[in-house]
């Protein structure tokens, strides 16, 4: 049975016998020869959680090692990698490959939480809009493609469209300015 450690950084730990057959061999498997014994961390992707062999000998010592690893930055964690023993390369180099998979997993979900705002926005569009744009934006990427890097390429249609964006606004507020003055000559020419 899995008990859970810090619910925060997501860690577990488990004895030997609360393993699966199946997950046993897998780890015997990948330790080419070693005893399940010396199993100290596994991690599960699935649930996004470290998991460590209560059963281990430093157990304490991994649960604080992982603990400190997975609260620091990634620089914290390169002076860490640079400056432990040997021994303990090989867990914390694991710990810092779930960091790394953890951050990029948090930076996905910001990316698509920022795209779908985008895509709230864009979904009031009008697509007349970018057809009749649409052979700017070709010319645009043509030449972007030639002459700059993948940034311009996609940074210069979007300044485009937003300076698009711009006229239309100015254009809108300039008509609604003219309102009441257009208004106000029709009545003039009531009377």
């Amino acid at each position: 049975m899995y008990i859970t450690i810090n619910e925060e950084l997501r860690i577990q730990s488990c004895k030997i016998e609360d393993l699966t057959q199946e997950q046993k061999d897998r780890f015997e498997e990948s330790f080419q020869g070693d005893s399940i014994t010396t199993l100290t961390v596994f991690y599960d992707p699935v649930s996004d959680t470290v998991i460590l062999n209560h059963d281990n000998a430093n157990y304490d010592l991994y649960l604080a090692a992982a603990e400190t690893f997975l609260t620091v930055d990634a620089k914290q964690r390169k002076y860490i990698l640079e400056n432990i023993p040997e021994s303990c390369k090989e867990t914390m180099t694991f710990l810092n490959n779930v960091a790394k998979r953890r951050e990029r997993i948090k930076a996905d979900q910001e990316a698509d939480e920022e795209a779908r705002r985008i895509r709230k926005i864009l979904g009031k569009q009008i697509i007349g809009t970018y057809d009749q744009q649409y052979s700017v934006l070709k010319a645009l990427r043509r030449v972007d493609d030639r002459y700059n890097d993948g940034y311009l390429r996609d940074y210069n249609p979007f300044m485009y469209g937003y300076i698009l964006g711009i006229g239309a606004e100015r254009a809108r507020r300039k008509a609604r300015a003219m309102q009441p003055v257009l208004n106000s000559k029709g009545a003039d020419r009531n009377e």
